[in-house]
């Protein structure tokens, strides 16, 4: 995935061109950016309203009834992340991810191999700040961002399913984004998807986001690339048959 205008991009697939490989695109989406002001009040005084104030109240709430603690991971500090990383995976273990199939980026030896030697890893100008949230000593809500210069890129974030009443996925943002203020940050990078949550967070259509995938020369490449361009095809019959469908339901309610 690589930004739309990257000054890099049109000559690398040139490049790979010109040796033989076969390159295809497909949109994936536009980058959705909160730029930053320089103090939490003056973010806090446009986000006014009954949705803000309730997650203030919901955060009371879950204090009322739970014994909570918010925790704080970063690679400056933290020197053991086994027992993190088990706590990330025990949350999307517990959440929506496995009945709609998604990504379980902590469950499995394999990631849990992965993200240990990208957390332990030393890396100049990068910052990796994960918050956990605890009830009663069980993790139930994480946040994952990774700081780089003077950005920070929102990465991932999940909850198990019991405390979706309390909303802690927006405490957690909260949090997130007045540490963010506090260490300078001047944008936070929301990546793609669920604008709705996003723009209530001030964040706001950016760059647009291109996958690009290279196929090597040869017949190897050759199939792939076929059998890529077909599904791609495919896909967008599909789309515009859906598009059609909405339309033609909505003539019928209308007619009604």
């Amino acid at each position: 995935t690589i930004a739309a205008k990257d000054p890099a991009l049109g000559p690398l697939i040139d490049g790979l061109r010109k040796r033989g490989w076969r390159a295809s695109s497909t949109h994936n989406g536009f980058r959705q950016i909160i730029t930053l002001p320089k103090t939490f009040d003056e973010y806090e005084a446009v986000r006014k309203g009954s949705r803000w104030k309730t997650i203030s109240k919901r955060e009371r709430k879950m204090e009322r009834e739970h014994d909570v603690r918010l925790a704080l991971f970063t690679t400056e500090k933290c020197e053991n992340w086994a027992p993190v990383i088990r706590d990330l995976g025990e949350v999307q273990q517990q959440s929506w991810l496995p009945e709609q199939g998604g990504d379980m980026w902590f469950v499995g030896d394999a990631h849990v191999r992965f993200w240990t030697d990208v957390f332990n890893a030393q890396r100049r100008g990068l910052t990796t700040r994960i918050w956990v949230l605890y009830f009663d000593g069980k993790p139930v809500t994480f946040d994952f961002n990774i700081d780089s210069g003077g950005c920070r890129y929102s990465i991932v974030g999940s909850y198990i399913k019991d405390v979706h009443k309390y909303g802690t996925g927006s405490i957690l943002m909260k949090h997130m984004v007045r540490d963010a203020i506090d260490r300078g940050i001047d944008k936070i990078d929301m990546g793609i998807g669920n604008t709705g949550y996003k723009t209530f967070w001030g964040a706001e259509m950016a760059d647009a986001l291109v996958d690009w995938i290279a196929y090597p020369p040869g017949l190897r490449g050759l199939g792939m690339y076929g059998a890529a361009t077909l599904l791609q095809a495919a896909r967008a019959t599909r789309s515009r048959l859906q598009q059609v469908k909405a339309r033609l339901f909505d003539r019928a309610k209308t007619a009604e």
